[in-house]
């Protein structure tokens, strides 16, 4: 049975893009995916690639990458674990985890909460949901 999770993607809480896995949506999966892509700096024209995301639908698209590596077997991409969703899908009950990151404006950082089985956080910092990921299998 999978960890089933969503990540919703907001510009001042408008949807820019939601995504569904099927399994290994926990903190320290997913949580830790998200995190190495959302501690880069949000740029407005990069000039480091690796380090940077030239705005919020950069993010979008770097996430979907991300999230499917599981998938990735040298060059081919097997299908299934990642779907893009209609945006009311993020608050389907049945996900064991729900992220949301919001950015006020395309040119912020980001904050994120997270619901996990009825939990909700607090909008978190970047530093903030790092911190939660390390509490959280401290506490295991």
């Amino acid at each position: 049975m999978g960890t089933r999770a969503t990540v919703q993607i907001q510009v001042n809480e408008v949807p820019l893009l939601t995504i569904y896995r099927q399994y290994d949506g926990y903190l320290d999966a997913m949580g830790r995916e998200i995190l190495s892509q959302i501690t880069k700096e949000n740029v407005n024209g990069y000039s480091d690639s690796k380090a940077q995301f030239n705005g919020p639908t950069n993010l979008c698209a770097m996430l979907v990458c991300v999230l499917n590596k599981s998938n990735i077997t040298k060059n081919d991409v097997e299908c299934g674990n990642v779907y893009i969703q209609d945006h009311p899908e993020h608050t389907n009950q049945y996900n064991d985890y729900r992220y949301t990151i919001n950015f006020e404006n395309p040119l912020a950082k980001p904050l994120i909460k997270v619901d996990s089985y009825g939990e909700i956080t607090n909008w978190m910092t970047v530093e903030e949901f790092s911190e939660h990921i390390e509490k959280e299998y401290l506490e295991d």
